[in-house]
């Protein structure tokens, strides 16, 4: 699944591409990035998700940020 359709699986983003991973495991490999971010943010994949960062510190469009 790839909820962001960004074209990386929800698991590879997670460090879990084969979604193999159980609770009180370490996931096969390292996070590379968000599965509901689209990333890289700008791309022109992304452009439907009105998401947009400011430094890290306002973002909208996730987590109640208008």
């Amino acid at each position: 699944m790839d909820s962001d359709k960004d074209g990386k699986s929800n698991g590879e983003e997670l460090g879990d591409p084969n979604c193999t991973w159980q609770p009180g495991q370490t996931p096969a490999g390292h996070a590379i990035g968000h599965p509901g971010i689209c990333e890289p943010v700008g791309d022109s994949r992304c452009v439907w998700q009105k998401f947009a960062c400011d430094c890290l510190e306002h973002c909208s469009g996730v987590d109640g940020y208008p």
